[in-house]
């Protein structure tokens, strides 16, 4: 990556500026759980920084570690997400039972699946592949959930926050399997298109806050 493309990915990371803009205005009138996802944002950004500062100074050799506690993080705080959004009690245990089993996988991923993959510890690839699949079908149900029981599900911000889970989820899925490749490598552009798709989400989750508790 050269120096203008790291300066750009910096740029583009800074779109998540406008949810978290748009979440901080409505923050005394959020309840806990958009609350939360402020700070879950906030902390997307300064590992977005942290990372473009590593690459920008030629300092990479971090960049694995943040990378896979981020995922960590990320993982957990989208299956509490779910776990606590979700009315349907069976897909409600299904996420609750997933975050209490995130933190195992991620072991597993990150201490025993790279010696079992040749010794190549490139990056967490189970974990990330199958973490994104998984939430995004749980979110995909709850999606529908939603729309089955509501009759305006587009002033719930309930809504508009899962359907951002749900398609950063699906669409990074893809990106993430094909990563070590070189058809990865072409398409990798798309992963900015997806962060900035998913936080116009996200922004209309927190301007919907006020009709709803206001």
């Amino acid at each position: 990556m050269n120096e203008s493309q790291t300066v750009i990915k910096g740029l583009l990371a800074l779109t998540i500026l406008i949810p978290l803009f748009t979440g901080a205005l409505k923050f005394r009138t959020a309840d806990l759980i958009s609350r939360l996802f402020v700070f879950f944002l906030l902390l997307g950004l300064t590992t977005d920084l942290t990372m473009w500062f590593m690459i920008h100074t030629g300092n990479t050799s971090p960049l694995l570690p943040v990378f896979n506690v981020y995922s960590l993080l990320e993982a957990l705080f989208f299956f509490w997400f779910l776990q606590a959004t979700i009315v349907y009690q069976p897909l409600r245990t299904i996420a609750r039972v997933c975050l209490f089993g995130t933190v195992p996988f991620w072991l597993f991923s990150v201490l025993i699946y790279p010696y079992l993959a040749e010794g190549n510890p490139s990056r967490n690839a189970p974990f990330d592949a199958i973490y994104e699949i998984v939430v995004s079908f749980i979110a995909g149900f709850a999606l529908l959930q939603l729309v089955e029981k509501e009759d305006s599900v587009f002033s719930n911000e309930v809504f508009w926050f899962t359907l951002g889970i749900f398609f950063y989820c699906f669409c990074t899925f893809f990106i993430m399997s094909f990563l070590q490749t070189n058809i990865g490598l072409q398409i990798w552009f798309l992963n900015n298109i997806i962060n900035i798709i998913s936080y116009s989400f996200y922004t209309l989750g927190f301007a919907r806050i006020r009709k709803r508790t206001g």
